[in-house]
């Protein structure tokens, strides 16, 4: 739980982990012991697989742990990656982890929550165990059901007093998981995997896969064995048996090939670093020296931030399928006029994919997708903007989800999701969310086995039909009615340029965009009836997003280079009035826009310094722009954008 920054200890020239508690969490008591368990848990401990705990306090009621600074990336992330890897790769792992075990359990402390993601590698191939927020002393009665449920041992599930076999048991899990690809204990619902964990014998191993030496099957079956008492006796023991079977490979000594790729390539990048604006220090008058924690705050400054929540779940709030996993990081992102941010990953890695408002706050998303052959692939994060007060944070990305995208009900709790089959075809799932809290939620199949425009499914404003976009052949624009037995719904139109359209705010009508008739390069935007699809109005060049249609329902706003040098931002009247230039950016504008629930802001993806990044514009009540409040969000290398 909680917010990690990448600091630095000014006192020791030092790099550090800040970990702190932000918000409503700082002020649950409850939630304060459980964040500063894991520093008395941790503190004491000193090997060199587990990450290392500096100092722990209350600064001006922001909880902190300072940790050492490790250079890499979790084992989670290598895993989405690498999908799997050799046995003798997962037994250099886990006899790391092993290790670190052995050192918690010695010293009276049990882990609770081995799992890929608090295991750290770094670029020089060691293994760090971290994250030990709810763990506690062996001594200690159990405290509930907590940790992550696809690792848990069966008596942690049970929520009986716990052993420091619990954390075998997790280890096997790991370990498993390391070389079949996937967790040894999957279900598609809490009770279902509960039942699986508690009586259910895991697939042999070298049943998986041939290349799985026997005595390493049984080791790992044996770390997964139900009872505590049939695992083996002690961290060490899984240390000693890992030695055996290494050096029967020919040592323990060699990085495994996956491992040694990783690590070089870890050498040839930039740093791991994620994202937070740099504090703003007002000048002053010289300060008393401080004492205690707030001097070890003040030493440490801050240079970047990623948040990673939910790192100890407690079971029952979310399934294991949805939980979330670390964001990817971006570089250098700065809002205009204002100190720039720290980053690592080269901006380059990154391509803006998508831009989209929070609806219950001034804030916006911008889904940030992963390259091919960098780091960053497989990956898509989120970061969160407030352009108000000019805050950016990186927020956690789902794990793995079926869903290619949703669309969420104006009534805030159904969702409509695009469904990727194995034939390459997708369905539309309606789902309540209040119902994936049940064994068995109710989701309707709307459409199914057809070829979707992932990110054209949209809600009518009332909620009572669907659009999306077929693309079987040529883009078809069709209509749902949610309460109709159609398979397909109606079709309103074809042959659309891209998957956005935009419905007005009574839904009685929709903006689409068709190839030009006069050859311009940028499509031709029309006004049409929802109701059978015939054209109202023909506005002109330019294009249009899923929000582009005002809440006054008035105009449009639209990007387009017409009457213009670059691309910029304009407001287009839907009777077919002057259109009004809203934007005069050097660089110009992209082709993704997303305007406020409220339509008093407007995010466009610019062109701006040859860079990623995102303009935030202010609307006055006529729609046009107030140019004191217009922000900019910006990369420093330079990367695609829409």
């Amino acid at each position: 739980m909680g917010a990690v920054y990448l600091a630095r200890d000014t006192a020791l020239n030092r790099a550090v982990a800040l970990k702190v508690l932000l918000g409503s969490l700082a002020r649950n008591p409850a939630m304060v012991r459980s964040f500063h368990r894991e520093a008395q848990a941790a503190a004491p401990l000193r090997h060199p697989n587990i990450v290392r705990v500096y100092a722990a306090g209350i600064q001006a009621g922001t909880p902190f742990i300072a940790m050492e600074y490790v250079a890499g990336e979790t084992l989670e992330r290598f895993l989405r990656r690498k999908g799997q890897v050799t046995w003798q790769t997962a037994l250099y792992i886990g006899g790391q982890v092993a290790e670190a075990l052995g050192c918690a359990h010695r010293a009276g402390i049990i882990h609770r929550d081995v799992k890929p993601a608090n295991i750290l590698l770094d670029r020089s191939g060691r293994v760090r165990l971290t994250d030990f927020g709810i763990a506690n002393a062996a001594t200690h009665e159990t405290q509930g059901v907590v940790g992550t449920p696809q690792y848990m041992s069966p008596e942690q599930l049970r929520g009986i007093k716990l052993t420091c076999a619990t954390d075998l048991f997790s280890l096997g899990v790991v370990m498993y998981q390391m070389m079949a690809g996937k967790p040894p204990f999957q279900a598609d619902t809490p009770v279902a995997l509960i039942n699986r964990i508690t009586t259910e014998e895991p697939a042999r191993l070298n049943r998986l896969r041939a290349d799985v030496p026997d005595d390493v099957a049984r080791l790992v079956a044996l770390l997964l064995e139900k009872s505590p008492e049939n695992r083996p006796a002690s961290a060490e023991a899984v240390v000693a048996s890992i030695e055996r079977l290494q050096q029967e490979n020919g040592g323990r000594s060699v990085i495994p090939d996956a491992l040694s790729a990783y690590v070089k390539e870890q050498t040839n990048a930039p740093a791991l670093r994620l994202l937070t604006p740099l504090p703003q220090t007002a000048p002053g008058k010289p300060k008393a020296r401080p004492s205690g924690t707030k001097r070890v705050m003040q030493a440490m400054a801050v240079v970047a931030v990623g948040v990673t929540v939910l790192t100890a779940l407690v079971f029952g709030l979310m399934p294991a399928a949805q939980q979330p996993h670390e964001a990817p990081v971006l570089d250098a992102f700065v809002f205009e006029g204002e100190s720039p941010l720290v980053g690592g990953l080269p901006a380059s890695s990154y391509r803006f994919a998508d831009v989209n408002w929070m609806p219950d706050k001034l804030a916006v998303e911008i889904r940030a997708d992963g390259r091919a052959d960098t780091l960053a692939y497989g990956v898509s994060g989120v970061l969160a903007v407030d352009p108000q007060e000019r805050i950016c944070r990186s927020v956690v990305s789902p794990g793995q989800p079926i869903a290619a995208s949703c669309a969420y009900h104006p009534n805030g709790v159904t969702h409509c999701a695009v469904v990727n089959a194995e034939n390459g075809t997708q369905s539309l799932v309606e789902l309540d969310v209040a119902s994936l809290d049940h064994a068995d939620p109710q989701a309707r199949h709307l459409i199914q086995g057809v070829r979707l425009a992932p990110g054209s499914v949209r809600y009518t404003p009332d909620g009572a039909r669907i659009g999306y976009v077929r693309i079987e052949t040529n883009h078809e624009f069709w209509l749902i009615d949610r309460a109709s037995d159609t398979t397909k719904g109606t079709l309103l139109s074809v042959g659309l340029t891209g998957d956005r359209f935009a419905f007005s705010p009574d839904g009685s009508l929709a903006a689409i965009m068709l190839p030009s008739e006069t050859g311009s390069e940028e499509p031709d935007i029309y006004v049409i009836e929802t109701e059978r699809g015939e054209i109202r109005n023909r506005l002109g060049t330019g294009f249009i997003d899923m929000t582009s249609w005002h809440p006054s329902g008035t105009h449009l706003l639209v990007c387009s280079a017409a009457g213009s040098e670059k691309r910029q931002l304009w407001r287009v009247p839907v009777d077919g009035g002057q259109r009004q230039r809203v934007t005069e950016m050097p660089e110009g504008v992209g082709s993704r826009l997303a305007v406020s629930p409220a339509g008093d802001w407007v995010a466009v993806l610019t062109n701006q310094h040859a860079q990623a990044s995102v303009a935030f514009v202010r609307l006055n009540e006529a729609g046009n722009s107030v140019p004191a409040q217009t922000a900019s969000l910006s990369g420093s290398e330079g990367s695609s954008h829409a």
